[in-house]
Parts: C-alpha cells; structure tokens; sequence
C-alpha cells in the first residue's frame, strides 16, 4: 500500500492554486499594492478549494492508493488520509504565498518595471511612478523615458505632484500633450521658492528649479517664460536671480531680447501674470542685477517698450490695476527729455489719455518718451480747461458784495495751484498774479464785458502757447 498522494493530486493542487495566485498577483501589479492584501486575497480565493481537497482526501478518495482511489477497507485512518490530503495543499500554499511577498521587495518591483516596459506595457511602469519607494520611482521614470516617453507623457506630468526628486526625471522626459494644469501648478510652486529663496549656497538648488522651468517652456507652457522672468528680477538671493537668466538665454535662442518671447502685451495684460508686470518695468529702467541681464536684454528699449505697451493695455482692460499701473506707467516713462506729472487724483485721467498717443508705429525706442509727452500736454490742456471753468463759475457769482474779496482770492489760488500742477514756469510770478487780479477788479466794476478775452487774458502765456500747439 502506498503511503503517498498520486501525482495527479499533486498537480491538481498545484495548477488550482496557482489560479488564484496569479490573480492575486496580477491584482497586486495591477493596483500597485505593496501591502499584504495580495496575500490575503490569495487565501481568500483558496478557502473553498482547501476545504474540498480535504474533504475529498479525508473521506471520499484514498490519498494514498495510485489507482482504486475510492476509501477501502485497507485505506489509513482517517486520521492520516487527512494529513496525506492537506499537507500538499499546506506546502503549495506557502511556496504561492512566499511567491506573492517577493512583490514587496524593490527589487522585485524594480525588475518588473523595466521588463515590462522594455516589452512595451507601458502600462506596468506608470504604476512605478507612484510607488512608495523612490528607487522604483525613478527607475520607472527611466525605463518610460527609454521607451515610452510620449506615450507616458500624462503620467509622468501626474506624478509630479508626488515626488520632487522626481521631477527632473519627469521634466526630462515630458513632451507635448502634458497635463497642462499640473505641469503649471508646479510652476507655479518652483517659481514661488524662487522668488522667496534668500540663501546664496542654495544655488545648486536654484538652477535645479530654472531648468524645470526651462523644460516647461520646451514643452509649450507659456507661464514659464514670466515666471523665469520673475525670477530673474525679483529674486531675494543672488544665485537665483542668476540661474533664471541663464535658463532665459538658453529659451532665447538667436532671439535679441526676451522680449521677443513675451506674449502679446494685449494678451498678457488680460493673463494672471500682470500683477507681475510692475516688477518687470522697474526692472527695464535699471541697471542690470546679474551678469547674464544684459544678454537677456532687460534694460534695452525692446523690453522697455513691451512693458508700456502691456501697460498701457493693462490699464485699458484690467480695472483693478489701473491705479498702480499708472504709477509704475510714470516710473518707466520717466527719462532724461521728459519728467511726466506726479501722480495723483488730477492726473490720473491724463496718464490714462496718455496711452491713446501709443500707435504701433511707434518706434520702440521713442515709446517712453511719447507717453511721457503726451501725460504733460494733456495735463496743460486739462488745467486750462479746468481754470477756464472755475473762473466763469466764481465770477458770476461775484456779484454778491460780501463775497467779493473771498472769491476773488479763491479765484486766484485756484489759477495758482493749477498752474503749479501743471509745472508752467512763470505761472506765480508777480506779473502774472496782477494781470489776472486787474481782470477780475474790472470785470467785477462792470468795466469788462468780453469775458472770452478776460479768459484769455487771465490763463498764463505758457498754458496758451500750449493749448495752440495741440
């Protein structure tokens, strides 16, 4: 009699549970699971099997016989029969099992990524990319940067977000048809560390995030040109403000200024990125930070040009800047031929008039100064205009006696001040001041009725000779 299981029952065991661990596995490959729940669903899945093989051997087939395997009067006990039928079950059980725990080595997961994608499943090493440990990560990163790097392209975008040491990798590889959203969220967040970076030994890490940016900018994403611009003139640390104009000159090509790769003013003014644009002005009008600024071309006239032209647009189309543009529309404008009028209230209107004068004929070097010019003889013809006014009104209503004296005064300070405003030389001087309180005695004792001529009499020669050249 023997007293071993037949080899049928042997191979039955092993091909039974052999199923279920390969679903298990292929659930763990699939889902990516490094945890013990491949295990777990592999016993799961052979409850049902264990309990009829040790049903079956235990008291319907004799485990030990080769042929006749029906229980006979000289079968073992049940005893045995039971331990002949489940020890195979037992042993395969944990063969399967140790099988299954190999997933959570790296190695393991290591190899599989880079054979499966060598074999084109690219599929598999996607997965990697999101593993919990950084060398699966990267070696999935490499093995899709091998072989599927366009088709990949998404996940490599995705897994940006989870890994900051994989993100050259990722950015190495990614190609056009990136997560445009997630490719600029991180933009966003290298830039902000750019900008905030103050320690100069960190500038390893610093060319680190430029080129990332540099590579976002190979892909298409137009945010990534403003954003390396940012941080090139308004950077904290020295080495940054660096690095970001390298990666600048390297995206330039044989362009002659960066400006050359800017959007449209009319399109970047309508963009999230204007509220950047009074950095890049003040940064057009001085002296170069770094080194590499001058062949980025910042302070040349293209740049200038650009950043009062998307001002100009700013104002036009974005309310909620129109204020602080203006102020730093009047910093850029500001040059040795042309100081323009503070700004404030009153000249508001005529800075904002001022971009009206700006045609694309416009050279791009005389752009400043053409806004500059505009904003004084705008303010000239509004200050006649406004003392014109002011004078008709108060003169009228001269004719009450006890108000006399005080519209009188009002009226001249009020031509004073405008005049000053307006920085026409020789508006205050004595001679000016007299003509025009000769005017109002004679107009106020009935000796002048032709108010035009009073008018003209009373509004300084400079605002005049002004108001004829326009």
């Amino acid at each position: 009699m023997a007293q071993q299981a037949p080899i049928r029952y042997w191979i039955a065991i092993l091909v039974t549970q052999g199923l279920g661990a390969f679903a298990a596995y292929a659930g763990a490959v699939y889902f990516w699971s490094t945890s013990l729940l491949s295990v777990v669903v592999f016993l799961a899945i052979m409850v049902l099997p264990i309990a009829f093989y040790a049903a079956m051997g235990s008291f319907v087939l004799d485990p030990t016989k080769t042929s006749d395997a029906l229980v006979k009067k000289d079968s073992p006990a049940v005893a045995r029969r039971l331990w002949l039928a489940t020890s195979p079950i037992a042993a395969s059980a944990l063969v399967y099992c140790a099988l299954l725990f190999t997933f959570q080595a790296e190695s393991t997961r290591i190899a599989l990524v880079e054979t499966s994608s060598s074999h084109g499943y690219y599929q598999v090493a996607e997965r990697g990319l999101f593993d919990d440990a950084a060398a699966v990560r990267m070696a999935a990163c490499k093995s899709i940067g091998a072989h599927s790097p366009e088709t990949s392209t998404p996940a490599l975008a995705h897994a940006l977000q989870y890994d900051d040491a994989l993100a050259d990798c990722a950015m190495e590889f990614v190609g056009a048809g990136a997560n445009d959203i997630m490719i600029d969220l991180q933009s966003g967040r290298w830039e902000i560390e750019l900008v905030e970076m103050k320690n100069n030994e960190q500038a390893e890490r610093a060319c680190l995030l430029a080129r990332r940016l540099f590579h976002a900018d190979r892909i298409g994403m137009s945010s990534a040109i403003p954003r390396l611009l940012t941080c090139a003139t308004d950077s904290e640390s020295d080495a940054a403000r660096e690095c970001c104009a390298q990666s600048l000159v390297a995206a330039m090509g044989d362009a002659p200024s960066v400006a050359a790769l800017m959007p449209a003013p009319t399109a970047f003014a309508a963009s999230s990125f204007v509220d950047r644009l009074p950095v890049y002005m003040a940064a057009s009008r001085l002296a170069p930070t770094n080194s590499l600024e001058v062949s980025v071309g910042m302070s040349g006239p293209s740049m200038r040009s650009w950043t009062i032209r998307t001002a100009c647009a700013a104002i036009a189309k974005t309310p909620y800047v129109r204020d602080g543009m203006i102020n730093s529309l009047a910093d850029a404008t500001a040059t040795a031929e042309c100081t323009g009028p503070d700004v404030n209230a009153l000249t508001l209107v005529a800075w904002e008039n001022a971009c009206a004068t700006l045609t694309p004929e416009v050279a791009d070097a005389d752009v400043a100064f053409v806004v500059c010019d505009a904003a004084r003889k705008n303010l000239l013809v509004d200050t006649n205009l406004s003392a014109q006014r002011i004078i008709r009104r108060a003169l009228h209503a001269a004719e009450a006696p006890e108000r006399q004296g005080q519209l009188t005064q009002a009226i001249l300070d009020y031509v004073a001040a405008k005049a000053k405003d307006a920085d026409i030389p020789g508006a205050n001087s004595p001679n000016t001041m007299s003509d025009i309180r000769d005017s109002v005695d004679l107009f106020k004792s009935g000796h002048l009725q032709d108010v035009p001529a009073f008018l003209k009499r009373v509004t300084p020669p400079q605002v005049q000779r002004a108001k004829q050249r326009d």
